[in-house]
C-alpha cells in the first residue's frame, strides 16, 4: 500500500505534467485516496 500511495504521490504528479490547478490538485488527491481507501461491507 505504501508503494501504491509513492506511485501515485502528487509531487510526481506535478512534476510529471507541470502545475495543476489547485482545484484539480485537491480532486485528484481525493480520488486517489477512495482508491486506496478498503471497501467496507462489500456484499
Amino acid at each position: 500500500m505504501v508503494f501504491q500511495v509513492r506511485a501515485i504521490d502528487r509531487k510526481r504528479i506535478i512534476r510529471k505534467i507541470g502545475e495543476l490547478e489547485i482545484d484539480y490538485l485537491a480532486q485528484v488527491d481525493v480520488e486517489i485516496w477512495q482508491m486506496l481507501k478498503p471497501q467496507e461491507n462489500e456484499e
